[in-house]
């Protein structure tokens, strides 16, 4: 029996969409038995990459895209900003210079809690974080779901 999740939306670029992001994920997994644990990973993961929309984008808003299924996750976060050069697009320049500075260390937490991390330019300008994560569970989802027969 397959089991998989998908959802897109596109929010504003306004900080409490970050938390928005955040709690959707987070009720949709829950939902479907992912552990505690791997949704809290989850959703540092996503606040950094909204985060980072929010903050360095351009344009009105920005676009959330997600997929389940019962192995892995994969997030997606679009901005229409600048994006990075090619340096860092290629992960060398992940290391913020001052590790103690309180920016440029979304992305390397980002590789911290995820299990692969790509960053791919757009055409002209803008940037797509994805990421994925293995998914452990907590319980059987379809044990949690009501009968419907």
């Amino acid at each position: 029996m397959s089991l998989h999740l998908q959802m897109t939306w596109c929010l504003p670029r306004r900080p409490a969409t970050v938390t928005m992001a955040r709690h959707l994920l987070d009720s949709a997994l829950t939902l479907f038995g992912v552990s505690a644990s791997c949704r809290d990973e989850i959703a540092i993961i996503v606040t950094e990459a909204c985060t980072n929309a929010v903050r360095h984008a351009a344009g009105e808003d920005y676009e959330v895209r997600f997929f389940a299924d019962r192995n892995r996750c994969v997030i997606e976060v679009v901005d229409s900003g600048p994006g990075l050069d090619g340096e860092q697009l290629d992960g060398a320049a992940l290391v913020p210079d001052d590790v103690t500075a309180e920016r440029g260390r979304g992305l390397l937490i980002i590789r911290a809690y995820s299990d692969e991390q790509r960053l791919h330019q757009r055409d002209r300008s803008g940037l797509t974080v994805r990421v994925s994560k293995n998914l452990t569970w907590e319980a059987d989802p379809f044990a949690l779901a009501p009968n419907l027969a």
